[in-house]
Parts: C-alpha cells; sequence; structure tokens
C-alpha cells in the first residue's frame, strides 16, 4: 500500500449524490493512459464528500504492485483523473507523499 494525500475537485456531470462517511470510497485513479489504480479515499463518521466541491489534503491509499516504483511515478504536483468505471467525476492533484504503509 502506498499513501499520499491530494487536493480533489469532485464534478457532478455523472455522480449527483454525495459520499457519505464513515466509509471508504474506491475510484479509479487515472495518472495517463498506461497508469491507473484503484484508490481508496477514507471518509470519517459524519463526513460527506460532495460533487461540485474541492477538498484540501485527503487520504488517499493505493495497491502498489511490482510494475512500478511508487515513488517515481507518484510526486508532489502530479495531476490525475477520478472515475467510477469510465465517466469521469472528479479531478486531483498530489500534495503530500506519505509511503509505503503496511
Amino acid at each position: 500500500m502506498f499513501s499520499f494525500k491530494a487536493d480533489i475537485t469532485f464534478v457532478d456531470v455523472y455522480r449527483k449524490n454525495p459520499v457519505p462517511g464513515p466509509t471508504s470510497y474506491r475510484p479509479l485513479l487515472f495518472f495517463s493512459d498506461k497508469l491507473n489504480r484503484s484508490g481508496e479515499i477514507w471518509i470519517e463518521k459524519g463526513e460527506l464528500l460532495e460533487m461540485n466541491q474541492t477538498y484540501k489534503d485527503l487520504l488517499i491509499t493505493i495497491r502498489v504492485y511490482q510494475d512500478l516504483d511508487p515513488y517515481k511515478e507518484f510526486f508532489v504536483g502530479r495531476t490525475f483523473v477520478l472515475a467510477e468505471g469510465v465517466p469521469v467525476i472528479g479531478v486531483g492533484k498530489i500534495t503530500t507523499i506519505i509511503g509505503e504503509r503496511l
């Protein structure tokens, strides 16, 4: 597992309902046409991720496989797109690298 924090802006073109906590939300994260991962965003009890809102420093955890070096691929300032299947639901930018977690 590899973790980082990111600023994320959600759009409501596809998803209309907020994501309520407590739960983990698992959108697809597209860093390029060749690099995508399933992400995990933890939402605390009582919080909502509303569409058409920007959130600062959300904690995101992704599974890292042997096909990439996470410290080379993920860096502060790297942008990505969030999707639920094919529809885009937001955009993000990495703000802090936390690193590998067990």
